[in-house]
């Protein structure tokens, strides 16, 4: 699959689809569809080399968008994430410069801490342990 912008944004599109009409686990697909190509392009990464801002900027929104779908469903639905926090070299911030009202970023900053959590709380519930217990 291609890794453009347009390829994400458009998976995205399907994942949010998938919600609203109740179909959880093509929802998850799609995500992980999307997460997969997020983390091979990088855009979950720190680029040291000079690059568009602008684009960074979108790249870095649409990471998070994916991100933060990712721990809902994977919450929802008992599956590990596809994106791991220690992966993860990008500023934890929505950049909408110019965008958005100063409101608008808070949300969606409560979105993103909203989704720390619930990686969290699939780590602690969820996630299989590697150890045996008699």
């Amino acid at each position: 699959m291609s890794t453009k912008i347009e390829t994400v944004q458009a998976l995205l599109m399907g994942t949010l689809y998938t919600i609203d009409v109740c179909r959880p686990s093509v929802a998850w697909h799609l995500n992980c569809a999307a997460a997969q190509i997020c983390q091979t392009a990088g855009f979950h990464r720190r680029d040291l080399s000079t690059r568009n801002p602008e684009e960074a900027d979108i790249k870095a929104i649409l990471f998070w968008y994916t991100y933060t779908t990712d721990k809902a469903l994977a919450l929802r639905l008992g599956r590990a994430p596809a994106i791991q926090d220690w992966e993860i070299t990008i500023p934890r911030t929505f950049s909408f410069d110019g965008i958005l009202s100063l409101e608008t970023k808070a949300v969606a900053g409560t979105w993103l801490n909203a989704a720390t959590l619930q990686g969290q709380v699939y780590e602690q519930l969820i996630k299989p342990t590697t150890s045996c217990t008699r």
